[in-house]
């Protein structure tokens, strides 16, 4: 597994709010809901605007100061009423989500969740990226057969690991009922990114990732 640090993640989450923000304007308002929230730091930057911050995980986890309300729950069945918040996000979440069958219901959960007008956001590694993003190992899964290669070579994570497309995540956002206001390739700052700077360097001087973005965000509205 690559070891992000504190300040990959809070450069990641800076990086993917300006989005948001680019693509909704502030965000603010009563509620907002992180999903997946994992070390807390999307939940800190994101949280920022609200009232009151609600944060959710299959596990136990340590929240920073302003989280409200912190729960154990699992996100495909949402313990929420209708349009509770004004900002429901998924960050490096859904392709998580066991058995993978099961992912669009996330994206259903976070819509039905989210106030008409309100935000969805959700961010997804790019699967087809040079680098394997959770081991740093390059090109393994390019190779048939090579993502089961991977987990015989004590990469096991790769088992709970199954990375939707864009145009996957894009359905999965229209048939919830969301209008998708922004669907782009993103390309992290090198801050953000960990152990493999060079490669990365590398990589990015030679326009790769004109071709392979790190990831894609997908922002929509309720309507």
């Amino acid at each position: 597994m690559v070891a992000l640090t504190e300040r990959n993640f809070t450069a990641r989450a800076k990086y993917l709010y300006d989005i948001a923000q680019r693509s909704v304007g502030p965000l603010s308002g009563d509620r907002c809901l992180m999903i997946g929230a994992g070390s807390g730091h999307n939940t800190e930057i994101f949280g920022e605007g609200y009232e009151e911050v609600h944060a959710l995980d299959i596990g136990p986890q340590d929240y920073p100061n302003i989280v409200d309300h912190s729960l154990i729950a699992d996100g495909t069945q949402l313990p929420y009423e209708d349009d509770s918040f004004e900002l429901c996000a998924a960050i490096s979440v859904v392709e998580h989500v066991l058995p993978p069958a099961n992912r669009d219901r996330l994206v259903n959960e976070m819509v039905r969740c989210t106030k008409p007008g309100g935000t969805v956001f959700l961010q997804v590694p790019n699967g087809q990226f040079p680098l394997e993003l959770h081991t740093g190992l390059p090109f393994i899964h390019w190779l048939p057969g090579g993502k089961q290669l991977a987990i015989r070579r004590g990469h096991t994570t790769l088992k709970q690991v199954h990375i939707p497309s864009r145009s996957q995540l894009e359905k999965w956002v229209r048939d919830a009922g969301a209008e998708i206001i922004t669907s782009k390739g993103i390309t992290y700052p090198k801050e953000a990114i960990p152990k493999y700077h060079s490669a990365y360097e590398i990589l990015k001087n030679f326009g790769a990732f004109r071709l392979f973005p790190f990831g894609y965000v997908i922002v929509g509205r309720v309507p």
